[in-house]
């Protein structure tokens, strides 16, 4: 865990000369290792996030699915908070910009392609990345509590990353989202939840307030049953 923290030390020090600022290397570091710390305690717990939500990370040592989400996962803790040297407040915003101007996506593409990833587990896996850098908080957006799950919903359908990701399309004038990659947009939301409510050191009740959230992401997923695939049915079952 040393060689790791001191190795994000010298990846934050050379992003902050390229971005131009200043910034504290070693805190961002440290954050960084909490996250990973818990991203292991993570992967050895049998215990789900949530109840009835898919685990996009299998346990450590089994299943093949970790081929693709280990690189996934990990290709966004390393990338995830390089935008909040610059903002704290925007630092999401800017940390998925510079996966583009920077061209940091391509670089993890040929690493994931080193890996013995094919070209439609490289864009699946970036797409990944990419979205859960920009909704890498979304637990903290609190409106009223009956429009929460509304409010979250609306906000990752207005996302390129999450459309791509759901393939969402039009036919026959109705949008439509695939089933499946829903529930997998909603496993890796509650694994990137967990992730930052466990490496937090302020927050005493964790487990309180991941089951809140998780209330909100089990509420999306039976409206998702219920939708018929139709997107507008979806927002509909979830204003109910």
């Amino acid at each position: 865990m040393d060689e790791i923290e001191e190795g994000l030390v010298r990846l934050f020090d050379e992003a902050a000369r390229a971005a131009g600022q200043e910034a504290d290397a070693g805190s961002l570091a440290r954050r960084t290792r909490r996250k990973l710390a818990a991203i292991l305690d993570l992967a050895r717990s049998e215990e789900p996030v949530c109840e009835g939500l898919d685990e996009p990370l299998p346990l450590l040592g089994q299943g093949a699915q970790g081929a693709t989400a280990w690189p996934t996962c990990l290709g966004w803790l390393f990338t995830h908070n390089l935008g909040h040297m610059i903002d704290e407040a925007s630092g999401a915003q800017i940390s998925r910009s510079w996966l583009d101007e920077w061209l940091l996506g391509k670089i993890l593409a040929g690493t994931f392609q080193d890996l013995g990833m094919d070209q439609g587990m490289r864009q699946r896996a970036l797409v990944t990345i990419k979205l859960l850098v920009t909704h890498q908080r979304w637990f903290e957006v609190q409106p009223a509590a009956e429009a929460w799950a509304y409010h979250i919903l609306t906000t990752w359908l207005a996302d390129r990353d999450v459309q791509q990701f759901l393939q969402v399309n039009r036919y026959q004038d109705v949008l439509w989202f695939n089933q499946e990659s829903f529930d997998e947009l909603l496993g890796w939301m509650g694994w990137v939840m967990a992730v930052q409510l466990r490496s937090d050191p302020g927050p005493a009740a964790v487990a309180q307030a991941q089951r809140a959230h998780c209330e909100i992401l089990e509420r999306l997923q039976q409206a998702a049953q219920a939708s018929e695939f139709q997107v507008e049915k979806l927002l509909d079952e979830v204003k109910k």
